[in-house]
């Protein structure tokens, strides 16, 4: 069972490797964010700017590197870092702290807002369309389904015209 258990936690944490690889080549790979970040009416300083605070101007190694302890719960940042980050965690260390904080998923490129409060403001919708998707159809189909027993044939003959055979030859 521990084998088992150890199996599965490695092949979850390959797969979660895997997905955070796909995001940050997603986003950052093809491409230049500050472009997008930039719009279509800016010079050159402003996208120096721009590709400096996005880290751009950086090695894609070193870029993925940040990304990774960005929104990995365990990181190492400087004192700056957490300030202009606003991170929320413990952090142990003099200028370059050692943490265990919340993942920040950085701001978007376009409302310039954080990412991560776009996606909790969306939660509660979310959760509500999940339940509402999930929920009602055992309700129904629950205490439908005694008559709808009794009348398979019926049932069948309806709405199933290709399980009708089976159910009249008693299979």
């Amino acid at each position: 069972m521990l084998k088992y258990i150890a199996r599965r936690t490695v092949y979850g944490l390959l797969v979660l490797i895997g997905v955070v690889m796909l995001v940050f080549f997603l986003f950052q790979g093809f491409g230049d964010p500050s472009r997008l970040v930039m719009g279509q009416s800016g010079d050159s300083a402003t996208q120096a700017s721009i590709r400096k605070e996005l880290y751009l101007d950086q090695p894609k190694w070193k870029q993925f590197i940040f990304y990774l302890n960005d929104v990995s719960p365990i990181c190492i940042h400087t004192k700056e870092d957490i300030e202009k980050k606003t991170l929320k965690g413990l952090f142990i260390g003099g200028h370059t702290k050692f943490g265990l904080k919340i993942p920040y998923l950085r701001r978007s490129y376009q409302s310039k807002r954080e990412v991560g409060k776009i996606l909790m403001e969306a939660l509660p919708a979310t959760l509500i369309l999940a339940f509402t998707a999930v929920k009602p159809p055992p309700m129904i189909a629950l205490p439908a389904s005694p008559p709808l027993a009794r009348t398979a044939t019926a049932y069948t003959a309806l709405f199933a015209p290709g399980v009708r055979l089976p159910v009249e030859m008693g299979l």
